[in-house]
């Protein structure tokens, strides 16, 4: 199963979805679960490298997969590649089907449906936040996100 990751300039919530599972998969050994993300504005076509933030807090959490992670733009090639693509907000959804038509709207989950509290609207943003309270709340959801889904998929994780 291929899975992407994505958000607005895939530099925080997309890149962490990503980094940590891959953690997860290689940590459980799954072997069919493959991972990468990707960003929709113009920036994440620039090959930024992973807000500092949030690159500390998942190095601090142990859940930093690859130190050189880069920025990517949701190309066709990846969408066409993704078996699942996790969106952070609804407009991901709704830039994503205009860009590459309504037939991918089966692919494409919230990352919110795998969140026990059913109260958010989506995974903000901690770009838009001036601490870094927010950056460790979205990696604590990302990593809620991950567990949530891995088992909704049938793959039994311990604690």
């Amino acid at each position: 199963m291929n899975v992407l990751f994505i958000c607005t300039g895939n530099i925080n919530r997309s890149a962490a979805g990503e980094s940590i599972l891959k953690n997860y998969v290689v940590r459980y050994n799954i072997k069919d679960i493959f991972v990468d993300s990707s960003g929709l504005n113009e920036e994440s076509k620039k090959n930024k490298k992973m807000n500092k933030k949030t690159f500390n807090i998942l190095k601090e959490k142990n859940l930093l997969f690859d130190e050189n992670k880069r920025s990517n733009f949701s190309s066709q090639e990846r969408i066409d590649w993704a078996d699942v693509i996790i969106v952070m907000q609804p407009s991901h959804k709704k830039d994503l089907i205009s860009l590459y038509g309504e037939n991918i709207s089966i692919k494409i989950h919230f990352a919110i449906e795998f969140l026990k509290d059913k109260s958010l609207k989506k995974i903000p943003d901690p770009n838009f936040s001036k601490g870094t309270e927010e950056f460790y709340y979205v990696v604590d959801l990302m990593e809620e996100v991950v567990k949530n889904f891995l088992r909704e998929k049938g793959y039994a994780l311990s604690n």
